[in-house]
């Protein structure tokens, strides 16, 4: 499969009539929902959940650090590993804290560190031939590591960002050769 690289613009307006944006509930956002829906398949785990459910025909793990969150986990994503079956998901979603503000003003401070310390935890929980959809301010991902093919690559491009792109990533385990 070769890559896909698009950009999808959000905005539009909620059926109330309010402005749709982006918000540090990533996946209540229309466009960026109908975008990830693509990619969930088999047993989902959302790794770093907070507040926002996703639903999809398969059973759905919730995790988050912040003990106050209803969720099925609250384990520190970069140790995901350790309270779970190894290669037991078909689709992994991570949209963590961007950086340390963001942290600070929406999640009550919890930070997942450095963008990739999550990374081998989550290649570990992955099943092969399933995929880790990525959230964060750049298209990193799993691309160019060993096991992993990129599928995919959305900039979403939202006027209450001050002109950033949001990136989402589709990485596949090649099943094989973890």
């Amino acid at each position: 499969m070769t890559e896909t690289v698009e950009r999808i613009n959000i905005g539009g307006r909620f059926s109330d009539g309010s402005p749709v944006y982006l918000t540090p509930w990533t996946f209540e956002v229309p466009q960026v929902r109908e975008a990830i829906d693509e990619h969930l398949s088999g047993r989902v785990l959302n790794a770093c959940a907070g507040k926002t459910r996703v639903e999809h025909d398969g059973p759905v793990v919730r995790n988050d650090i912040d003990p106050a969150r209803d969720a099925d986990l609250h384990v520190d994503v970069r140790e995901i590993d350790t309270a779970v079956d190894p290669e037991s998901f078909d689709t992994v979603l991570f949209d963590p804290p961007y950086d340390a503000d963001n942290a600070d003003k929406h999640y009550n401070g919890f930070h997942v560190g450095r963008p990739w310390e999550p990374r081998d935890a989550l290649e570990a929980v992955t099943a092969p031939g399933g995929v880790v959809v990525g959230f964060g301010w750049n298209s990193d991902g799993f691309d160019g590591y060993d096991g992993w093919k990129r599928e995919r690559t959305v900039y979403f491009r939202t006027p209450n960002m001050n002109g950033a792109d949001v990136c989402m990533t589709v990485d596949r385990k090649i099943e094989g050769e973890s």
